[in-house]
């Protein structure tokens, strides 16, 4: 699911985007991460930073066009 909006936004503004949506998703899986190390899970230890790449890409992505004013005010938190 993440694959296919990081191509989307390369395309289009990702108005309906949210930052703090992604912010959450990256801690939650971060999270999981170091679960999954700790208890000698191998599968999600690469599975998880394989699907980190595309979250923070996104994030990475709404933050910059954030600072550089490209995000609408009303699609920004209040």
């Amino acid at each position: 699911m993440s694959w296919p909006q990081v191509l989307k936004l390369r395309r289009e503004r990702g108005d309906g985007d949210s930052l703090a949506s992604y912010a959450i998703v990256l801690v939650s899986m971060s999270l999981f991460l170091v679960h999954a190390v700790s208890i000698g899970d191998a599968v999600s230890t690469v599975s998880v930073p394989l699907s980190l790449i595309p979250n923070v890409l996104i994030a990475a992505t709404l933050l910059r066009r954030r600072r550089m004013g490209a995000v609408p005010e009303d699609a920004r938190p209040h």
